[in-house]
């Protein structure tokens, strides 16, 4: 498993220069950088030349400087040539949001290895079989015209459960343009896109960590009226009123004090709860505008964060990730999320209660590199259950990946 990584700047072009000599079709080309890039063609179409057998998959990334090793106007490049391990890459177009489970469902038919019946994939499964089954999918999709949870349900529900998978949604408030999806189907970086990338081969070890780093304020409140992403009642209450009856002064800052207080939602007893950000609040209806929807009957408590819980947390999550592989092994550290952002400015323009953002790579020793990431409007990881997959928000999950 060779690894190569090149940053690219618009004065200076890609540097250090790309590795032609690592193109193959084992080899995965993944970019992450600004969203500014959706309109500039030139770096994308150098990578396809210099990497024309290799499956290519990347996205924007959110806009906080230093995060996840990229910089503002820039892009960055993970060369990663296997040698046991086959890839395959499927893409669909984000049509309309109530379609989202459909197109993931679309993206796991289109890797093979799947469920044996599926027409005219026998063949392609039996050659892949040879090859290992699918270890890994990395699900990379534009997060704003698309429901997560039910994407993410498409694609569960067509893979194999042994199957790991791990990505998440590009797009954030306060980017420089759309949020972009590129590769797959050798096509040029575009918003409205999700893709897949399969992982073959019984060589490839994942390792897996996530970060929350949030804490409870207060009892749990039952939600007895939603519709979609907004959330009326909790406990029978306007919405609004309760969730400000948690945030004691930081309710004078809102809707900027949201991002600072998402909601730990619990779907069932005995399920570990998912992080869901407040993306508004609707004053006349006293109602929560979520990023996904939910569903009455679920729970959801309010949380808070202190600097100290969200650098310990982040660091042992990515460490984590990277023990589960086998030592000594060379690997790649990905990371998605969004828990190094800044705040949002308050209401007199200054950053109220701002997290510090995180140092790249995370203080980890210097076997953790080489790391590539996004900041993410949505992050995938592994849950307690074997097979189980969820959708957070303002988290960080980390998937570390080598050969042995």
């Amino acid at each position: 498993m060779q690894i190569s990584l090149s940053i690219y700047r618009r004065n200076t072009g890609w540097f250090p220069p790309l590795p032609a000599a690592l193109d193959s079709p084992q080899t995965l080309v993944l970019v992450f950088g600004d969203s500014a890039f959706v309109d500039e063609p030139a770096p994308f179409l150098e990578l396809a030349d210099r990497f024309a057998q290799a499956v290519h998959a990347g996205c924007s990334s959110g806009p906080v400087p230093g995060a996840c090793g990229w910089r503002t106007g820039a892009l960055t490049a993970a060369i990663i040539r296997f040698e046991d391990t086959h890839l395959h890459g499927a893409a669909v177009e984000v049509r309309q949001r109530r379609d989202s489970g459909l197109m993931g469902a679309a993206l796991a038919a289109q890797l093979p290895a799947v469920p044996m019946w599926r027409q005219g994939r026998q063949a392609a499964t039996a050659a892949l079989d040879r090859q290992g089954p699918l270890r890994l999918a990395l699900l990379l999709s534009d997060g704003q015209g698309v429901d997560g949870e039910a994407l993410l349900r498409g694609l569960r529900g067509g893979l194999p459960l042994a199957a790991r998978i791990t990505g998440g949604l590009a797009g954030d408030r306060g980017a420089t343009g759309p949020a972009w999806v590129y590769g797959c189907d050798g096509r040029l970086p575009a918003p409205g896109r999700a893709c897949v990338v399969g992982l073959y081969g019984p060589r490839l070890h994942v390792g897996q960590g996530h970060a929350a780093g949030w804490q409870p304020m207060g009892m749990a409140h039952l939600i007895t009226r939603a519709h979609g992403s907004v959330v009326y009642e909790l406990d029978g209450r306007p919405a609004l009123d309760v969730y400000r009856s948690h945030l004691g002064p930081a309710a004078g800052r809102l809707p900027a004090a949201a991002l600072l207080h998402p909601l730990a939602l619990t779907v069932a007893d005995g399920h570990a709860p998912t992080i869901r950000s407040v993306l508004t609040v609707d004053e006349h209806r006293g109602a929560l505008l979520l990023a996904t929807s939910l569903a009455e009957g679920s729970r959801v408590q309010v949380m808070q964060r202190q600097a100290a819980d969200l650098v310990a947390s982040t660091r042992e999550a990515a460490e984590r990730a990277v023990q589960a592989l086998p030592p000594g092994a060379r690997h790649l550290l990905l990371s998605v999320g969004c828990l190094d952002q800044l705040a949002m400015p308050s209401a007199e323009g200054a950053m109220a209660d701002a997290p510090p953002a995180m140092p790249w790579p995370l203080s980890l020793s210097r076997d953790a590199l080489p790391a590539v990431g996004f900041h993410s409007l949505g992050e995938l990881a592994a849950g307690a259950a074997p097979g189980e997959v969820q959708l957070h928000h303002q988290t960080q999950a980390f998937t570390a990946l080598a050969e042995a």
